[in-house]
């Protein structure tokens, strides 16, 4: 029995629960499915983002095409070679078209007056705000043709730096004019390039039901307990409110540890109850990753309104697994915190599991009873007890094999064969993260072992002096791969960098290469130059490469790092 066998509501459905790369794949394959993909209105979300179609060749494609007109979402953001002359033509055939996001592109925040132009049904819009590369200096004329075209808008999300997004008073400016449901500020761009421009109106708040910001890398420290309006001070864009006026929610997790939450009197009972979270008075310190959420005190907090928040929060808030975790708590949770703690019965168990000379493991990791009712499973672990000294897995182990994401960081020496169970076991492992330090380097290990897996699409390494050589090659066996994330934390320069080719052959999938480490220019400039050749020769224009010394990060955070999950407070998009 074929696919195409199947009854035509049958294949609808599948349809619609495809990604878009798979989509177009099945389009491909014959004329009847080809026929059905093309029925008018079937597919109204094209993901253009983080695939082997993140590039604008594919605005050209027959498929994208067939689609166009009834698309309702696009999303193209951090897609390399997407630039406004080529971009717009696209947009063009986009009738009804509601929502864009173009961040983390070559595209910028004043060319929402062509955008809007082109595609005037959009109402949702996430972009660049702030120069690409140098201060720019904008015309009055044409600030104002951007006040008039952001007026058309229903949200508006832009991404850029503290000197553009909260220091300075022209999105305000730019925005008095719309009527927005939600605006959203995301503040991780390292740069200090600004715009210089004229004014173009009195500075008057936008108006808007919700007011989001995420500030990433952020430090502010409060001496005043129960005072929000001294947290406003310091930052400009929310000093020009008065904070009475408003609920607020503001969270903020260390990476990974107990959240903080400041909030409205009115949302100390719903945090407590949703979360068990205690919500703060305004005097603690807000260090790392903070989200900011503002709504005027006109809003309806109905049960729809909670509704809606707890869906958004959840994504927010890992499950802090405790020694004895309830169950109910388990099976309405899909991503889980946990901090290993050293137990001697443990110590006892597994000293028969080592019969050669090397170090006997103390710490088994074991979560079946945990997930026993579980068919999926995220993981965050973080070894913060020096008492684990050698971690160890069993294949026996049935959750290994639910896992579906997993992070392993902090202070833990891993077993001789840990990296071998890990990725011959866990079958539905789609994103690893591995953060080494000098105690527990991991980047050889992995070398040895990745091949083992079959599913793996994203892994993240970080440790010291990693042998990128031979990382690569193994990387290159790996024809799953798409995300891959490499970091060399080591003080010395790191001379064995690799020539991508091979990689870029083999892995069909990859689109995004991160490497980071303490080079010379003339290094980082050929492996520039390889990866810039190999992607030519194998025609995948859509890869993107970033390779950056460790004090040269451009951005605290992009679409590419973002399934990672290194910090629980990070920008995330409803329509993912």
């Amino acid at each position: 029995m074929s696919l195409t066998d199947l009854p035509v509501e049958i294949l609808i459905i599948i349809v619609k629960m495809l990604d878009t790369v798979s989509q177009r794949r099945l389009y491909d394959t014959c004329k009847t499915l080809r026929n059905l993909i093309c029925t008018p209105g079937l597919i109204k979300y094209c993901n253009l983002s983080q695939n082997v179609m993140a590039t604008i060749s594919s605005f050209k494609l027959n498929f994208f095409k067939h689609i166009s007109h009834d698309l309702r979402v696009l999303i193209i953001c951090g897609v390399p070679d997407l630039f406004k002359t080529t971009c717009l033509p696209g947009l063009r055939k986009l009738k009804n078209l509601k929502v864009l996001d173009v961040s983390y592109t070559n595209l910028q925040f004043m060319d929402v007056i062509d955008i809007h132009e082109a595609c005037p049904s959009i109402k949702d819009l996430t972009i660049n705000y702030g120069p690409a590369s140098s201060n720019q200096y904008l015309q009055r004329d044409a600030l104002l043709q951007a006040q008039t075209a952001l007026g058309n808008f229903e949200n508006i999300h832009f991404v850029g730096s503290p000197i553009t997004l909260l220091y300075c008073n022209l999105p305000f400016s730019v925005l008095s004019k719309a009527h927005l449901h939600q605006l959203t500020y995301t503040v991780a761009q390292n740069t200090n390039w600004r715009y210089l421009y004229e004014t173009i109106s009195e500075i008057c708040n936008p108006v808007f039901d919700q007011f989001t910001v995420y500030l990433l890398n952020f430090r502010h420290t409060s001496k005043k307990p129960g005072d929000i309006n001294i947290f406003a001070e310091s930052i400009n864009v929310l000093s020009q409110f008065d904070l009475n006026n408003y609920e607020y929610v503001i969270i903020t997790i260390k990476q990974f540890g107990p959240p903080k939450v400041i909030a409205s009197s009115m949302f100390k009972d719903y945090f407590q109850d949703t979360f068990d979270v205690t919500v703060y008075e305004f005097g603690l310190d807000l260090i790392g990753n903070v989200l900011y959420m503002l709504w005027k005190k006109e809003t309806k907090f109905d049960e729809n309104f909670y509704v809606k928040l707890t869906t958004f929060l959840k994504q927010y808030f890992p499950h802090t697994l405790q020694e004895f975790p309830e169950r109910e708590d388990i099976l309405k949770n899909d991503w889980f915190y946990s901090v290993p703690r050293p137990h001697s019965s443990q110590i006892h168990d597994l000293r028969q599991m080592s019969k050669k000379r090397i170090a006997v493991p103390n710490y088994l990791l074991n979560y079946d009873e945990t997930f026993k009712d579980k068919g999926k499973v995220e993981l965050t672990i973080e070894f913060k007890y020096p008492g684990i000294t050698v971690i160890a897995l069993l294949e026996r182990c049935t959750y290994l094999r639910k896992l579906t994401y997993l992070s392993l960081v902090g202070f833990g020496r891993y077993n001789y064969n840990f990296f071998h169970v890990l990725f011959r076991s866990c079958i539905q492992l789609v994103t690893v993260n591995l953060q080494g330090l000098a105690i527990s380097p991991c980047s050889l290990a992995v070398s040895g072992s990745l091949t083992l897996s079959k599913s793996v699409k994203n892994i993240r390494i970080v440790d010291k002096g990693i042998d990128f050589v031979t990382l690569f090659n193994t990387f290159s066996k790996c024809p799953t791969l798409e995300n891959i994330h490499v970091m060399d934390e080591a003080q010395f320069q790191n001379n064995g960098l690799v020539d991508p080719t091979t990689l870029v052959e083999k892995c069909s999938n990859l689109y995004c290469v991160y490497m980071q480490a303490k080079t010379t220019e003339t290094n980082e400039r050929n492996f520039r130059h390889l990866f810039k050749e190999a992607k030519k020769k194998y025609k995948r224009p859509y890869i993107n490469v970033t390779f950056f010394q460790p004090e040269s990060k451009q951005w605290f955070h992009d679409p590419f790092v973002d399934v990672f999950k290194l910090d629980a407070i990070r920008p995330c998009s409803m329509y993912k």
